[in-house]
């Protein structure tokens, strides 16, 4: 019981799943924004893409952002100090991590003879 509400078990693995791929999403979109030059649209369906791409490294993301905020709630200090560049530097590696893997398929492709 949430609030209220009585939930199933399979209800709220479902909005586990959407809130996580949401999060991710979010997450996604600013690095593309920050590396790409595209419409709302297209930035949206590019990171709902983008989290299909190697799935532990988003979820691994996730997990090092939760920690980092939770160690930053406990620690003051390290809110205006580093927990923004960190969490930056943790999402671009991994985004990195990503568009490689997304290149490397490009070329793999496009190498292939007919």
């Amino acid at each position: 019981m949430i609030n209220g509400w009585t939930y199933s078990g399979a209800a709220l693995v479902i909005i586990l799943f959407i809130s996580l791929l949401t999060t991710s999403t979010f997450i996604h979109i600013f690095t593309l924004m920050a590396h790409t030059k595209l419409t709302t649209l297209n930035l949206v369906k590019n990171a709902l893409k983008l989290n299909l791409v190697k799935p532990h490294l988003t979820v691994l993301n996730l997990v090092a952002l939760v920690l980092l905020t939770f160690f930053a709630s406990k620690i003051l200090i390290l809110l205006p100090t580093i927990y923004f560049s960190v969490s930056a530097a943790i999402t671009y590696r991994i985004a990195k991590a990503k568009f490689t893997k997304i290149i490397s398929s490009q070329r793999d492709t496009e190498s292939e003879p007919i």
